[in-house]
């Protein structure tokens, strides 16, 4: 059982490294400035919740 999760998850990451690998082909430099967004957009909604939940903490309010 432990075996077949193994192969279906190299599956998975080599498919995916496939399809990376075609959209990355068809516009290189729109796929980095994409990949750029993407990490600066889930960098902020990292600090967003981080603010939310010491705001949330500093009112006595678990979440």
């Amino acid at each position: 059982m432990t075996q077949k999760r193994a192969d279906a998850d190299r599956t998975s990451r080599e498919r995916l490294a496939r399809l990376i690998a075609q959209d990355r082909a068809v516009d290189p430099e729109g796929y980095d400035q994409r990949k750029e967004d993407i990490r600066r957009r889930m960098h902020a909604a990292q600090q967003a919740a981080a603010a939310k939940k010491a705001a949330s903490r500093d009112r006595g309010i678990r979440g």
